[in-house]
């Protein structure tokens, strides 16, 4: 019986969900960081690798359930790696469209508040105003642009995919055992 027709159809219905799921906690971050005023400040360190955190153990969780019940309990590292990739690039597609429409149209204000606040930063350190200038001009670009500001997005997310990627592989993957006949 082939099932590799069933397991490919299951693998990308586990990255459909588990995609989903971590861009919906992305979003929530996003909402959580811009709401309680730590996004115009720049954002919080500790918070953000709770976060980090937090998104690495529901793809541990995630990806064990899949293993355990559609997998027949095995999965191999590549596989475990491959599908946690693929769902933080779908995250990360989601995250940043929605970041985008909330940030250019729904809070298109709290760009300009953002702006100020770096702007008064950069000047309190004592930066010459060229620099303050330049820094600015390059903040506006990389926040304004669609195309760059999606981009800068999409491939944070792919990369913080690599890294929790590896590391879910690595803690999930169980290989069938082999008994050889002597």
């Amino acid at each position: 019986m082939d099932t590799s027709g069933t397991q490919k159809s299951s693998a990308l219905a586990f990255v459909m969900r588990m995609g989903l799921i971590l861009g919906a906690v992305e979003i929530l971050n996003l909402l959580e960081g811009y709401y309680s005023g730590q996004l115009e400040k720049g954002g919080n360190t500790i918070v953000e690798l709770c976060f980090m955190v937090l998104l690495g153990v529901v793809a541990v969780l995630l990806t064990k359930k899949f293993r355990d019940r559609s997998l027949g309990g095995y999965i191999p590292f590549g596989k475990a790696f491959s599908l946690t990739l693929q769902s933080f690039t779908l995250a990360a597609i989601l995250s940043a469209a929605f970041r985008f429409v909330f940030i250019h149209v729904l809070h298109h204000e709290f760009l300009e508040k953002m702006f100020k606040t770096q702007e008064q930063e950069l000047v309190a350190k004592g930066l010459p105003d060229e620099k303050v200038e330049m820094a600015m001009k390059t903040a506006r670009l990389l926040t304004t642009n669609p195309a760059i500001f999606f981009s800068i997005q999409v491939v944070g997310g792919v990369i913080l995919g690599l890294i929790i990627g590896l590391i879910v592989a690595a803690i999930c993957k169980r290989e069938p055992h082999v008994i050889v006949a002597d």
